[in-house]
C-alpha cells in the first residue's frame, strides 16, 4: 500500500495545480494572440473555422476535436514561446550523455525554448506556422515538441 500524502504535500500539490495553470496558460493565451494580430492570414482562417465549426452560436468544449487549425496556432505559440525556458533534473545514476560524464547527484539543466528553435528540426524556427504541425509535416518533428516534458514527469496540463 502506498503512504498517503502528508498534509504539506497535500497543499504543496494543491498549490502546484492552481498557480501552474494560471501563468502558463496566460502567457500562451497572450504569446498567441500576439501572434495573430502579426498575421492576418492566421486570423483570418480562425474566423473561418470556428464559423464552419460554430456557426453563430457560442464555443463549446465538444467543438475543440473539430478546431484542428486553432490547436495548431496553439501548438505552434507554445513551440515558438513556450513557458518554460529552463528545466532542471538530477541525476539518479551516472550516465553518458553525448560523450560527457554526468555522475549520479549532478544537476542538468535544458532549454526546451533552444530546442524548440533548433533549425535542425524545425525549419525557420523564428518564423511563426500553424502549419509545421499538420499531421504530415509534424511526423518530421516527432519526439522534438517537448514544451511539456516526457515520461513519467510530462505535464498534465498538456491537453
Amino acid at each position: 500500500a502506498e503512504n498517503p500524502l502528508t498534509r504539506q504535500q497535500l497543499q504543496d500539490e494543491a498549490i502546484t495545480l492552481l498557480t501552474g495553470a494560471i501563468e502558463t496558460t496566460g502567457t500562451t493565451l497572450a504569446w498567441t494572440l500576439c501572434e495573430i494580430t502579426r498575421h492576418p492570414h492566421v486570423e483570418q482562417r480562425l474566423r473561418e473555422e470556428l464559423a464552419t465549426v460554430c456557426a453563430d452560436r457560442p464555443l463549446t468544449y465538444g467543438d475543440l476535436e473539430h478546431l484542428p487549425y486553432a490547436r495548431r496556432v496553439l501548438q505552434e505559440a507554445i513551440r515558438k514561446y513556450g513557458p518554460a525556458w529552463l528545466v532542471t533534473r538530477t541525476a539518479t545514476r551516472d550516465l553518458d550523455l553525448g560523450g560527457h560524464l554526468v555522475p549520479e547527484g549532478a544537476d542538468v539543466v535544458w532549454s526546451p525554448y533552444l530546442h524548440q528553435h533548433d533549425p535542425g528540426v524545425f525549419s525557420d524556427p523564428d518564423t511563426f506556422d500553424p502549419d509545421r504541425w499538420t499531421a504530415e509535416n509534424a511526423a518530421a518533428t516527432r519526439g522534438s515538441f517537448l514544451a511539456f516534458g516526457d515520461g513519467r514527469r510530462k505535464c498534465i496540463g498538456e491537453n
